[in-house]
């Protein structure tokens, strides 16, 4: 850390006890509940990118984590010195939080193997806009599967280089089940919509094209 905005980046995600097991429990409820929305305790979510706090909670010493997107690698820094974890690059993360519709290639992402599913990556996607329950004349995305007694809806303003990368992302989960990843939508207003590699997700994406996102 060589400024004062890198200082305040790296203080800003140092969490006390409380704000971690805040975060990680909205994470996981997030994940049990696939389709509903959460809220991250907002001393968090206002102080920092919303979708670094996944890595601020979850990731400890040695855990290795990857940041794409941003303009440095400030944040990737920052979240190493207040973890203690151990910056990679992403095919070999555990734990990556994509910002500003970066994502890496799905292909190489961690599914874990079939004796170790829950050896797969957990992607916390910023997205911007917020996220809304049930379908309006935004973007909207339905999701069904195990955790959910029918099918619910999300909506959201997208922004359209992130649709491509999302779906992308979400197309390619799934392809050897049990294994895959999990996923955390956050928008900017610390909300969080938990997607377990287990839910089919289909959506009418930007201008009302539909799209059909394979589980």
């Amino acid at each position: 850390m060589t400024n004062q905005a890198e200082i305040a980046l790296y203080a800003n995600l140092v969490l006390d006890v409380y704000e971690s097991q805040e975060v990680f429990r909205t994470l996981l409820d997030a994940l049990s509940q696939p389709g509903t929305i959460h809220q991250l305790p907002q001393t968090v979510a206002q102080r920092c990118v919303p979708a670094l706090a996944p890595l601020a909670a979850l990731v400890s010493h040695d855990v290795p984590f990857a940041i794409c997107g941003g303009e440095s690698v400030a944040p990737s820094t920052a979240v190493e010195r207040a973890t203690f974890g151990r910056s990679v690059n992403p095919e070999l993360a555990v734990f990556i939080a994509a910002l500003s519709g970066h994502v890496p290639d799905a292909g190489s992402i961690r599914r874990g193997s079939a004796h170790r599913p829950d050896g797969g990556c957990q992607i916390s996607y910023q997205i911007s806009g917020r996220l809304v329950l049930g379908t309006t004349g935004e973007s909207t995305f339905s999701i069904a599967g195990p955790g959910v007694p029918t099918v619910r809806n999300i909506s959201v303003e997208w922004a359209t280089d992130q649709l491509s990368s999302l779906q992308q992302l979400l197309g390619a989960r799934s392809d050897s089940w049990p294994m895959g990843f999990d996923i955390w939508l956050v928008d900017d207003f610390g909300q969080v919509v938990g997607i377990p590699r287990t839910s089919n997700i289909t959506g009418v994406m930007a201008q009302h094209d539909e799209k059909v996102l394979e589980h």
